[in-house]
């Protein structure tokens, strides 16, 4: 799928590389050398990635309104959180905590989900308008949240793309509503992440410790974090990554129902 370019220079500083999982997330997992160790799934050799990397990226999927308005305070609020549970700051989650933790597990699997299955852009029937927009008007009016329609008619899939996560946010939210989640640590390996966790409802917060809906605050052995890993890698599209894969056991393909209640 082609995406547009900014003018040169990007003077209108639009955000073209979108990460799927946010950057701090990825940075919670760098090595001493600030990189991640990427496999993928039909690759020959891994990767080491700095969370920068466009490689965890989409590129101008969505609008700069839905980038810089709507995602980012979803990211901030929940990047506020981990910080203080990966310090020791916050032992167990209250209820504003909870939601802002759903929040941005939704829009992780909802950027996944877009990025796999991309909407088209929208052709208008209507008159053409009188004159064209020039690329720096259009990237000024997108940089201040409007949307616009090319010369041909046309809205660009990214806007359409931006709408919708409003959309579906508000519909998973309420499937949601009321969910709590454990912070789970692991005492014995490390977790990996997947690009993405749809199947199950589990956040990765760091090597050490991750987020799991639905399961209490607990420590876990090496036996169980390799059940998650497992769980991550079987149902990842891609490619998953963590600090050092060496260290995170994967156990294939176990059910997760029940086994940590307690």
């Amino acid at each position: 799928m082609r995406h547009p370019k900014p003018q040169k220079g990007n003077p209108h500083k639009l955000t073209i590389d979108q990460h799927i999982f946010p950057k701090a997330c990825i940075s919670r997992f760098t090595d001493g050398q600030g990189t991640v160790q990427v496999r993928r799934i039909n690759g020959d050799q891994d990767l080491w990635l700095t969370p920068s990397n466009s490689y965890f990226c989409a590129r101008r999927l969505w609008d700069q309104k839905a980038e810089a308005m709507f995602m980012k305070s979803i990211e901030d609020r929940f990047q506020n959180i981990a910080k203080k549970i990966v310090a020791g700051a916050i032992v167990t989650l209250d209820t504003e905590m909870n939601a802002a933790v759903t929040d941005m597990y939704l829009l992780w699997t909802l950027r996944h989900e877009r990025f796999v299955s991309p909407l088209p852009d929208v052709k208008l029937s209507m008159v053409q308008p009188e004159r064209e927009l020039s690329v720096d008007t259009q990237e000024i009016l997108e940089a201040n949240g409007y949307i616009f329609a090319l010369p041909d008619n046309t809205i660009p899939s990214r806007f359409m793309t931006g709408v919708r996560f409003v959309i579906d946010m508000d519909r998973e939210r309420q499937r949601m509503a009321g969910k709590t989640w454990g912070i789970v640590k692991s005492t014995e390996a490390e977790f990996l992440v997947p690009d993405n966790f749809s199947a199950y409802s589990i956040l990765p917060l760091s090597p050490m410790i991750t987020l799991m809906e639905g399961h209490p605050d607990q420590h876990i052995d090496f036996k169980l974090v390799a059940d998650i890993n497992g769980q991550a890698v079987h149902g990842c599209h891609h490619y998953y990554f963590a600090r050092n894969i060496k260290c995170c056991p994967i156990l294939k393909h176990v059910a997760l129902n029940g086994m940590f209640d307690g």
